[in-house]
């Protein structure tokens, strides 16, 4: 009888290789899975990030515009076209009221109907023609991450999911 007793103890104690194998193929699949998801979300974060405080921007040199009875302007940092590598609001007396870094992993890129590098608001909140910022994934194989940001003649911007028309 110890001998049965002892058998029976020892079948319910732990686990056995092979179920131990089994279990670490199933989360070795579950997690090849949910990685390419992850990364996913990650980079329509920062997409997103960047589109929020883009618009954010905006609002606040429109807001100053109108505040300071003048023109201020929103450029790029680097005194180029280049905008992913971060932007500025210039207010009415030259000084800079905000400035925005570059951003990890994202693209921003800039169409002025004026031709002009910067957007320019004027003391009623408007800025002459239309200007569109294209921000997406910096990685070619995220493609799906783009957001378009947009300002109209009356100056109001607006955020839009794909690319800017």
């Amino acid at each position: 009888m110890k001998r049965a007793d002892a058998r029976q103890a020892f079948k319910s104690n732990g686990f056995t290789l092979l179920e131990m194998i089994a279990v670490i193929a199933i989360l070795a699949i579950l997690l090849r899975i949910a990685v390419p998801a992850l990364q996913e979300l990650v980079i329509n974060q920062r997409v997103r990030g960047a589109t929020m405080d883009t618009l954010a921007t905006l609002m606040l040199a429109r807001s100053e515009a109108i505040k300071q009875g003048g023109n201020v302007s929103v450029t790029p940092a680097s005194g180029t076209t280049n905008w992913s590598s971060g932007w500025r609001i210039v207010g009415t007396d030259g000084a800079t009221v905000r400035t925005q870094d570059a951003y990890s992993g994202v693209q921003v890129s800039a169409t002025i109907s004026t031709g002009a590098a910067s957007v320019v608001f004027d003391r009623t909140g408007r800025i002459s023609g239309t200007a569109t910022m294209q921000i997406e994934s910096a990685s070619n194989a995220a493609s799906y991450a783009r957001r378009c940001v947009s300002v109209g003649l009356s100056g109001q911007p607006k955020s839009t999911t794909g690319v800017c028309s």
